[in-house]
């Protein structure tokens, strides 16, 4: 199988009489009439069949136990045949973890942000793309990171670059792998100013360079 990115938070429960209880949280709007079940390596979970999750409310599915008593990897499935996609999960025990998986999406999505994205800081105007990545596009209760990249045309091999640096396909094989963590890319485009932008001093002798603050402020201020 394979299995899902992204988990995020881990606290410590006892009950009454002292057992310790590890608990999973499974974050992920399943299709109508749709089931999760999780499978697992250690207290009590297999790899051969699952155990059913508890369905809750705003697409929350738990498993708790008081079984747990070492370090175990597990995936969740959606009626106990389709696996969550990339790497197993961990849990300890004793914690409780959130975890939210995709189990369709092999790839993200590449989609236009701003077509005419207006600076005042410089001012100029620029398209910006951004990336989306397969757990985001696919389960609608994932938040991720963001990061803001230069050269959005050359990123991802988009009209008005000079390349195709393969981001999107970086950030795909990485949410397979779990090797890279899945975030969305926001892309601002280049434009004909783009050593202008890029160089914070100005070069007489090339005479260019010198709007690297301006652009600095477009990305924290505007963008």
């Amino acid at each position: 199988g394979a299995g899902g990115a992204g988990a995020a938070g881990a606290s410590g429960g006892a009950g009454a009489s002292g057992a310790t209880t590890t608990t999973i949280r499974v974050h992920y709007p399943a299709p109508s009439g749709k089931k999760l079940t999780l499978r697992g390596d250690h207290g009590g979970l297999s790899w051969n069949a699952g155990v059913a999750l508890a369905q809750g409310a705003d697409d929350t599915w738990t498993f708790s136990t008081s079984a747990i008593d070492a370090a175990t990897e597990f995936k969740p499935l959606v009626d106990d045949t389709t696996w969550s996609r990339g790497p197993n999960f961990r849990v300890k025990p004793s914690t409780t973890v959130d975890v939210y998986p995709h189990f369709v999406k092999t790839s993200g999505d590449v989609v236009t942000y701003a077509k005419a994205f207006h600076s005042n800081k410089l001012p100029d105007d620029r398209t910006v793309w951004a990336y989306l990545p397969p757990t985001y596009v696919e389960n609608a209760t994932y938040r991720a990171p963001v990061v803001y990249m230069h050269d959005g045309n050359n990123l991802f091999g988009l009209p008005g670059g000079f390349g195709d640096w393969k981001a999107a396909e970086t950030m795909d094989a990485g949410a397979e792998s779990g090797d890279i963590r899945e975030a969305i890319l926001i892309g601002s485009g280049n434009t004909p100013a783009r050593i202008d932008e890029y160089t914070p001093t100005y070069d007489a002798s090339e005479m260019a360079g010198g709007k690297g603050d301006a652009y600095v402020a477009l990305l924290i201020d505007e963008l």
